[in-house]
């Protein structure tokens, strides 16, 4: 019993002051250059132009992670918490789209 609830204490204080994707989006000049913490599901790795971005999703929304360098790429359907500076306009290929720019990763 005590294992679960310092379980429980884990994961609500992981998930606290994490972001909701949708409001990031919304309200994307605001959160321009900031640090912020997102928590979901990885949806899409991407390898492209030597660079390794791949997508959550939260239920609000999906956004485009710009993996660390030297961090491995998470697996499709991976749970996990991500920082760093968001970006509301960053060139990726020929599109110019929302980026969070990953400085810490972890699974949940």
């Amino acid at each position: 019993m005590r294992a679960a609830a310092a379980f429980a204490l884990l994961f609500v204080s992981a998930c606290s002051g994490s972001q909701p994707i949708k409001e990031l989006l919304d309200n994307a000049f605001r959160f321009d250059s900031r640090t912020v913490r997102i928590v979901g599901e990885v949806t899409a790795p991407v390898k492209a132009l030597g660079i390794d971005v791949y997508q959550v999703t939260d239920g609000s929304g999906t956004l485009a992670v710009w993996a660390r360098t030297g961090n491995a790429m998470p697996r499709v359907g991976e749970r996990i918490n991500v920082e760093g500076e968001f970006r509301s306009a960053f060139p990726l290929g020929t599109e110019t789209v929302p980026v969070l720019m990953e400085q810490l990763r972890s699974i949940q």
